[in-house]
């Protein structure tokens, strides 16, 4: 048997195995390929950047196990984003879960940032139930509508954070960023909070979400969006930090390649074996 014989009919198990540990490498170790930032990407992370250090974001945590793997990057970038540039972040969720996974990821990246301190920098007010209800009632007094404690039971007047945050308003917050992969999500955000206070709004969307989004961003009711797990890419490649978001993208890059290559040496493989028996 000649060698395209032997290309024509390799076992699928080697070829599932090579793409298996491509996929491995590369998600370990991201090759960071050059990214083309969409226009909506460059608009979040301009509006971040452009805030004043010492200004204050509300973060909504409003996923659950099932959004993190496309979320979690998002919220890992606003942190490394924000914490770079000096802002301080307060955040809690509507959904019972994502405070718990929000906690994790700020925990990942707390030691690459020495000068942030918790209740400072800092502040989880975990989950809090009442959805929109609970959303309208921080506008008007954000410690009693927490029962003045945060996600640890910390009361709130021991985070001297929270003494400059006594209402959820343009007064005392820069902007709202809402993470969400479903409801209550941006559109509660929106009539109980954002319509009342003018708080921007930016949002973190998973990418199935991201069309019912966009009416909003052309309007001007969100200021900014991340659009799925593609728009995180683009956002860890502006800010310079490749992670998760990005590996993806390079193994989706890696895996059309690999494909192609099949394909390439498939169709010659073919051909050559059928001229040879032709011959």
């Amino acid at each position: 048997m000649n060698m395209w014989q032997k290309l024509a009919n390799i076992d699928r198990r080697i070829l599932w195995a090579i793409q298996l540990v491509i996929m491995v490498v590369i998600l370990l170790r991201p090759i960071g390929l050059p990214i083309q930032v969409g226009a909506e990407t460059q608009r979040y992370y301009d509006f971040l950047d452009n805030l004043p250090e010492g200004s204050i974001i509300w973060l909504e945590y409003g996923f659950a196990p099932s959004g993190e793997v496309e979320i979690g990057p998002m919220v890992t970038a606003t942190f490394h984003h924000a914490f770079s540039r000096g802002l301080r972040v307060v955040g809690g969720g509507l959904w019972p879960v994502g405070p718990h996974i929000a906690e994790s990821l700020f925990n990942e990246i707390a030691d690459q940032y020495p000068d942030v301190e918790y209740g400072v920098n800092y502040v989880n007010l975990g989950f809090n139930p009442g959805q929109e209800m609970l959303a309208r009632q921080l506008v008007d007094d954000v410690w009693r509508t927490v029962r003045n404690v945060d996600h640890y039971g910390n009361p709130l007047s021991e985070l001297p954070l929270m003494e400059e945050v006594p209402r959820l308003t343009a007064d005392y917050v820069s902007a709202l960023i809402v993470f969400s992969e479903g409801s209550p999500g941006p559109e509660e955000w929106l009539a109980a909070v954002t319509e009342h206070t003018g708080i921007p709004q930016l949002i973190g969307a998973i990418q199935m979400s991201v069309p019912r989004m966009m009416p909003y961003i052309a309007t001007g009711q969100y200021a900014a969006i991340i659009p799925g797990a593609r728009g995180t890419a683009e956002y860890e490649f502006l800010l310079g930090q490749p992670g998760s978001a990005i590996a993806g993208q390079d193994v989706m890059s890696a895996m059309t390649v690999y494909l192609w290559l099949l394909i390439l040496v498939g169709n010659v493989a073919f051909t050559m074996t059928t001229r040879r028996k032709r011959s």
